[in-house]
């Protein structure tokens, strides 16, 4: 019985590895078949779902992150351009936020305008970097 057991014990960390490896490869699916260079409709929430699992690794565990997606239309425009920037804006916030900490990500739509609002409790901006983000 203690045999049966740790291998019980083994099958169920097996499913769960398994069940995380699919997550990233849908993931990375997603990220990559949105990566294209021409100008298309997106869902702007499914796009920030795939980067927050991708970026899951470096979040796990020590930022919380907080989701609060509205309902959105499909969005025309780059969207692979739109993933990258969602990323960079990410691993931005998880490396200035010492220690532990959270990350807010809101969307909704508001007067036929989309809005994506995305804030951390990290250390924030020095003021003379401020005219370099979009660098």
């Amino acid at each position: 019985s203690l045999i049966f057991g740790q291998l019980k014990e083994t099958n169920d960390v097996n499913l769960l590895a398994c069940s995380r490896i699919i997550e990233i490869i849908k993931s990375l699916k997603t990220f990559s078949r949105l990566d294209q260079a021409e100008f298309q409709e997106a869902d702007i929430n499914e796009g920030i779902r795939s980067v927050l699992i991708l970026t899951n690794n470096l979040l796990k565990r020590r930022i919380t992150v907080h989701e609060e997606f509205g309902d959105i239309p499909l969005v025309k425009c780059f969207p692979g351009q739109l993933n990258q920037v969602f990323m960079n804006v990410i691993v931005n916030a998880s490396q200035a936020i010492e220690g532990e900490g959270e990350i807010f990500i809101r969307t909704f739509q508001k007067d036929r305008s989309i809005y994506i609002t995305i804030k951390d409790t990290g250390t924030g901006i020095k003021e003379g970097n401020i005219s370099k983000i979009f660098d």
